[in-house]
């Protein structure tokens, strides 16, 4: 049979990969002490150098009383191994050094298959097609982080607070913030000892600005509204303007002004330059030449950060180390512009 070895002591056939006949010990194979080469046990001389092979040798049999019993192949199913050929070689045969016993080997019939390598696993085609998927995925996110979105930046707050009352007018003087800016003060009567007219404000202005985001079409503007200067809210896809405050002749009387129009100005600029810095986090620029706007923008100068970007917390810490006139000129309400 073909790929083969035959135990010349019992005459059985077995795989190549077979050392030793599993029923009597017996080498299969013959070692040149040469080269150290295992060559079938029919073998006389070695193939690579001529030199005579070790007799195989069998391993001795274990006590009677622990070995199983023999059985010997019927003799007309086993024929007699063939005799060896003859010794070509005048050389003399090196006498056989006798071959260790070698250790029981463990057999398995179960096909080993050997685990693929790194290379072959990342190449994969389902491999590929995830890793370039996940490529894609940190791409995007990291396109839309660092070039497309805007400021970290909550909505702002929106407050109002009662001032001193000089008594300069019949109601009282309340600031309207956001953030730490006065964007403007205005007079309130206080009816039903409530400040009714600046919590009023102070919602109309959540409405217009909770909503804003990175992209939003808004600008203020000032116009007059029922014989009043007014702030209005304009958008382009908005129907109509929306009133947000009407400058009233206390408003103006506590300013110091004497041109409403003006003193409604002033609350647009202010409002624009707040909104820029608290929700788009963008420099300041209406209000700058005053002593608001000079301060609001190196409050910007100070807060910004990597990629031009401002957060909160960014804001909040270079407010706290503005001089304390900057600071006071943030919070302090618009007043007539001294010439």
């Amino acid at each position: 049979m073909d790929n083969k070895r035959q135990c010349p002591t019992c005459g059985r056939q077995f795989d190549e990969q077979y050392q030793f006949c599993p029923f009597d010990a017996t080498a299969l194979t013959r070692k040149c002490p040469t080269c150290g080469k295992s060559w079938d046990s029919t073998f006389q001389f070695c193939p690579l150098d001529s030199s005579p092979l070790t007799t195989p040798v069998a391993v001795p049999s274990p006590p009677p009383s622990l070995a199983p019993p023999r059985v010997e192949p019927p003799v007309e199913a086993v024929p007699p191994p063939p005799p060896p050929p003859p010794v070509a070689t005048a050389a003399p045969a090196a006498p056989p050094r006798p071959a260790p016993v070698p250790t029981p080997a463990t057999f398995t019939f179960t096909e080993q298959v050997a685990p693929a390598g790194w290379k072959a696993t990342l190449f994969r085609p389902m491999n590929m097609l995830f890793a370039i998927g996940v490529a894609v995925v940190a791409f995007a996110v990291w396109y839309l982080n660092v070039r497309t979105s805007g400021p970290d930046l909550p909505t702002p707050g929106i407050s109002y607070s009662l001032l001193e009352n000089e008594g300069k007018t019949k109601g009282v003087p309340v600031a309207i913030k956001i953030n730490q800016l006065t964007v403007f003060m205005i007079d309130d009567p206080l009816d039903g000892g409530d400040a009714q007219r600046a919590k009023q404000i102070v919602a109309t202005l959540e409405q217009t600005i909770k909503p804003l985001k990175i992209g939003s079409e808004v600008r203020f503007a000032v116009e007059q509204v029922g014989g009043r200067p007014a702030l209005l809210e304009v958008t382009e896809s908005g129907p109509q303007p929306k009133t947000l405050a009407t400058v009233t002749e206390g408003d103006v009387t506590l300013a110091g002004e004497t041109d409403a129009m003006r003193l409604a100005g002033q609350w647009a600029e202010r409002l624009t330059d707040a909104v820029k810095i608290f929700v788009f986090g963008e420099a300041p620029k209406f209000s700058t030449g005053t002593d608001f706007g000079d301060s609001l923008l190196a409050m910007y100068k100070a807060g910004v950060g990597p990629q031009n970007k401002v957060s909160k917390k960014s804001l909040d810490e270079a407010f706290q180390k503005l001089p304390a006139a900057q600071r006071r000129a943030l919070e302090s309400p618009p007043l007539a512009r001294r010439r």
